[in-house]
């Protein structure tokens, strides 16, 4: 497998230097085509590095991240600080979280309540709910177009982490423009439980984020999907079935059922309205927490079944390329994406020399 002897093949493995004054302690995670490894920084700071292989299809999206992660600033999304390419390999420094809601639900799970309490999953989703407008508000400057409008494409619990007591969203591997991607060139990448139903028709809207980040809720505060099954179940669902919300409290569950509404038009009018509609919904919120069922056959289907399924990278059946990776480490500082699909592929051509020779994409942060 090559993925697993990325690091002790290139890098040296723990206590190695990718680059200067950043050494590998631990690593987080793996998938297909690269790894994420807990290092030292300078000054000792603990950062997340992201290693990718350039040879790969891979290495073409995550420079494609690059660019956006360059261009937009905001407090909720895990903050970019450098990447360098050395040899085969781009490596990109990030923030290291404390760990993504999908660890926090996990935990909540082996004390058998079926998600996380109301009143803090609301405080996490408007933050997740603010970046996602603002990725969407045509403000952005990118590649020399201005009032770009940005699709984040892969909302789950995954790439939402947990950092400091504050919220950060990870991972633009989906990402792309509202004016490049009308249409989607394939589904390969798609996080199928999560994806709207346009995406499947290789179509994306500026409400298909909102859709995940439904999918997500019902998640996160009932412990199950609203579709389940082998993957063309879960695009069938997606595409011509109403969505199963009975983990959900009655209150919610048409609040939620119009995030979730095949036509993307007729979703709400942005997430902020979405999660107000939730907060101020009189009966939502009750009970604060809810309990794992005692019959847990079908919640067992929908979440034990999806976390094996997705954390062993199995393409077969939630995802056509299986590219989320999972930390066996102690602290739960796991879930960091090594990227999905990228629509419009762009090489940087941002780049100078370091004093080692690799290549140094600077952050561009002020």
């Amino acid at each position: 497998m090559a993925s697993s002897v990325l690091a002790t093949w290139s890098l040296g493995g723990a206590g190695a230097e990718p680059v200067p004054g950043y050494r590998l302690v631990e690593r987080l995670g793996m998938g297909g085509a690269g790894e994420v490894w807990c290092a030292e920084g300078p000054g000792g700071l603990p950062v997340a590095l992201k290693l990718v292989r350039l040879s790969c299809k891979l290495g073409d999206r995550e420079l494609d991240n690059l660019r956006i992660l360059r261009a937009v600033r905001h407090p909720n999304l895990l903050a970019y600080f450098g990447a360098w390419t050395t040899d085969d390999l781009l490596i990109i420094g990030m923030e290291l979280a404390e760990c993504s809601l999908w660890d926090h639900l996990n935990r909540r799970s082996a004390e058998r309540l079926a998600g996380i309490p109301f009143s803090e999953l609301l405080a996490i989703m408007g933050e997740v709910a603010k970046l996602v407008d603002f990725l969407h508000e045509p403000r952005h400057e990118l590649d020399g177009k201005l009032h770009v409008a940005i699709h984040h494409g892969d909302i789950k619990p995954q790439n939402i982490m947990l950092l400091g007591g504050g919220v950060k969203v990870a991972d633009f591997g989906l990402s792309c423009l509202y004016d490049q991607c009308e249409k989607i060139r394939s589904q390969d990448g798609l996080t199928y439980p999560y994806a709207a139903p346009e995406k499947f028709r290789r179509q994306v809207s500026d409400h298909s984020d909102q859709y995940s980040l439904a999918v997500t809720y019902c998640v996160l505060r009932g412990g199950r999907l609203p579709f389940v099954g082998p993957p063309a179940s879960v695009m069938y669902g997606h595409l011509f079935e109403p969505p199963d919300l009975s983990m959900l409290p009655v209150p919610e569950q048409p609040i939620v059922h119009r995030a979730l509404n095949k036509d993307a038009a007729e979703r709400w009018p942005n997430c902020r309205q979405f999660i107000e509609a939730l907060c101020s919904c009189p009966d939502a919120g009750s009970p604060e927490t809810i309990p794992a069922d005692d019959d847990r056959d079908k919640n067992e289907h929908a979440t034990a079944w999806y976390q094996q399924a997705v954390l062993s990278g199995d393409s077969s059946s939630v995802t056509s390329t299986g590219n989320v990776i999972n930390s066996s480490s102690a602290d739960n500082r796991s879930s960091y994406q090594l990227g999905s699909l990228a629509i419009t592929p762009v090489a940087s051509s941002i780049s100078h020399q370091s004093q080692s020779g690799n290549t140094v994409i600077p952050a561009d942060r002020p």
